[in-house]
């Protein structure tokens, strides 16, 4: 099998192919990767489980040194030819491309190598397509011709419905993270001290890209409101990558006068360490499709906020798990904090019922099966409907 992906820092999608692609290979599906950007630290689990990765765009030498006008269309005709070579050396039974450039990039290639199973994922709502029409509109057209097209919710799925994929084509699987290890209060202490955070304080996490439709602006806003009615002494903790916001954040912070209480941390490696030493987890994005974040922070037993956008609602579920509040709203996000902040009774029973949430319905091990269905059922009943496919455990071997 042939993955095309985006590349591998750090990010939901990133994060998802390290913990499916090793897993597949366990149970006899052998992928392939080929990767349009960085390599990053998700690469790392991919490789160490022996499967290859190619990052080819660094050796493009002549195209990188054309002007911009015509740069970007000269590295998509070149990946484009350089996959179709690989794709009718190699014929993998089935290419697989993971977000919109890999659809597109992957999908062009498979066409013209005449490759006849070619599926693609789409992992977000389409927000991003008002950023570049011209591209969006040869994603839609590629994907209506795939054998299957993914989403990770159902908000997902309604929308490539309402973008003509046929409904017999569409399926979802929804991520899958690692459940079964619980914290212990001496792990929190550790990664307290570790942080520098007293053993007593609140501590929020947010775990996000620094992105502005992550929401970090209204999540400041929020607890500014509130700084003073929140247990002393407070931190918020917030891990992901910079894409060049993070001196914007830290000032805005400052101007609201929380700038001490908020610790930026970057791109943070041990974010289970950062769960297992928080209170609260809170996600304030504007659009997702169905958060990694708030899935490890379920099966971490931590008590999560987050906006009622994309597949959230559908991880939480409704108000014995979590919070959901609606987006782009500071002051009702506030008032979600300001009620879980104010009870550690709460936030114990909020964390347990988190816990089995996701140990019963999000467990990796289920979303690998689903995939392996799916692939095993497109090679040996390709006229089944992809939803049916991906419930159907007739090949499977696990």
């Amino acid at each position: 099998m042939l993955v095309v992906a985006c590349g591998f820092g750090t990010g939901g999608t990133e994060r998802h192919l390290s913990l499916l692609l090793p897993r597949l290979l366990a149970r006899g599906i052998r992928p392939r990767v080929y990767a349009l950007g960085d390599e990053g630290a998700m690469a790392q689990p991919i490789r160490d489980a022996g499967i290859t990765i190619d990052f080819p765009l660094g050796n493009q030498p002549l195209v990188t040194k054309l002007p911009p006008p015509f740069r970007g269309l000269a590295v998509y005709a070149t990946e484009i030819l350089r996959l179709r070579k690989i794709i009718k050396q190699e014929k993998p039974d089935i290419c697989h491309c993971f977000l919109p450039m890999a659809t597109v990039i992957g999908g062009a290639a498979a066409r013209l190598a005449r490759h006849p199973v070619v599926l693609a994922s789409r992992r977000s709502l389409r927000d991003y397509q008002a950023d570049n029409p011209t591209l969006a509109r040869v994603e839609r057209r590629l994907i209506r011709g795939m054998k299957a097209v993914l989403g990770n919710s159902r908000a997902v799925i309604e929308q490539l419905a309402e973008e003509g994929v046929p409904e017999d084509r569409i399926g979802l699987i929804y991520n899958g993270v690692p459940v079964g290890t619980v914290k212990t209060e001496q792990d929190r202490i550790t990664m307290r001290r570790h942080l520098g955070i007293d053993d007593n304080a609140l501590v929020l996490v947010s775990v996000a890209n620094l992105i502005p439709y992550k929401g970090h602006r209204d999540l400041f806003a929020a607890l500014s409101g509130i700084a003073a009615e929140l247990p002393q002494p407070w931190v918020l903790l917030c891990a992901g990558r910079d894409s060049g916001i993070a001196a914007d954040l830290e000032r805005y912070a400052d101007e609201l006068g929380i700038g001490s209480n908020v610790r930026l941390l970057g791109d943070y490696e041990d974010v289970v360490g950062l769960y297992g030493a928080a209170d609260i987890s809170i996600l304030a994005s504007h659009q997702e499709g169905f958060s990694n974040a708030v899935l490890e922070s379920l099966v971490a037993g931590v008590p999560t906020i987050a906006t009622a956008v994309g597949g959230n609602g559908e991880a939480i579920g409704d108000d014995a798990v979590g919070r959901l509040v609606p987006t782009r709203d500071p002051a009702s996000l506030a008032v979600a904090i300001r009620e879980l902040a104010g009870s550690s009774d709460l936030r114990e029973r909020l964390g347990a019922a988190s816990r089995d949430r996701a140990n019963s319905l999000f467990a990796i091990d289920d979303c690998v099966g689903r995939y392996e269905n799916l692939y095993r059922g497109l090679l040996s009943a390709p006229g089944k409907p992809v939803d049916r496919l991906t419930d159907d455990t007739e090949w499977t071997t696990s």
